[in-house]
């Protein structure tokens, strides 16, 4: 089985197990949310191919950003969203300089997720991951002028 049929076959996989989750409650959700995402990584160990592992958890985050009801009212998972886009963030460092630059148009669009729930400052921009894979990028290269 090339990596581009197994890619196929295990983002059909994340779609059904997307039209599982309970969504009666945010508690409910983010249990099935994060089964999920050990599925999802359970798939990786098996791939062991550092492409493959970037775009299952692109994919990953894509259908969580458009999952419905939005995670944005739900501190938890868009704590869980956060920590995904900072793990992507780091995969990202360990692969070729071209497949990082094809990579950057997507994690800017994952990075722009507004919060519009309780307690928080509508209009936010969640961008934690998104700025510190700058930031680390920036230090690796330019590390004398960041001090």
């Amino acid at each position: 089985m090339d990596e581009t049929s197994y890619i196929e076959s295990v983002k059909e996989q994340i779609d059904l197990q997307f039209d599982e989750v309970n969504r009666k409650s945010y508690y409910f959700m983010k249990k099935g949310l994060r089964r999920i995402l050990l599925n999802t990584k359970k798939y990786i160990r098996y791939s062991q191919n550092k492409k493959t592992e970037v775009d299952l958890l692109i994919y990953y985050c894509l259908k969580l950003k458009k999952f419905t009801p939005s995670i944005k009212k739900n501190k938890a998972l868009l704590n869980l969203y956060a920590r995904q886009l900072d793990t992507l963030a780091e995969k990202l460092k360990h692969l070729h300089e071209d497949l990082q630059y094809d990579y950057e148009g997507v994690m800017k669009e994952l990075g722009s997720l507004t919060m519009d729930g309780p307690g928080s400052n509508p209009g936010r921009l969640v961008k934690v991951a998104l700025s510190s894979m700058v930031n680390r990028q920036m230090t690796d290269r330019f590390p004398e002028e960041m001090k």
